[in-house]
């Protein structure tokens, strides 16, 4: 679709859970959840999607996404010929190390 970005972090973790954030017509939405919309996992496996209304939990999200969306974050876009690597091709940040180190210090 041209309405929609699809990107997957690279890093040493297999992703699980994923962020869905809607904000067509200014309503935003954020939701969280185990599915990735595949029809193998919708068919055949029990998959939970949540949505997110807190303040500071949705905060947190987008700030997680614009960090996500950053075009030094190594990745692979889904685009309509499949998926490709970033442009940064493997030499942009680790988000998933970035994001343990700052697990570690304590930090939010």
């Amino acid at each position: 679709s041209e309405n929609i970005t699809v990107r997957s972090i690279v890093g040493r973790f297999l992703e699980h859970s994923r962020i869905f954030y809607f904000g067509g017509g200014g309503d935003e939405e954020y939701w969280i959840g185990s599915a990735d919309m595949m029809h193998r996992n919708l068919d055949r496996r029990v998959e939970a999607l949540v949505q997110i209304t807190d303040r500071s939990a949705t905060d947190k999200m987008a700030a997680l996404l614009a960090a996500i969306a950053r075009p030094d974050t190594k990745s692979w876009l889904l685009g309509p010929d499949g998926w490709t690597k970033s442009p940064t091709d493997g030499h942009g940040r680790d988000l998933q190390t970035e994001l343990l180190r700052r697990g570690a210090a304590g930090a939010e």
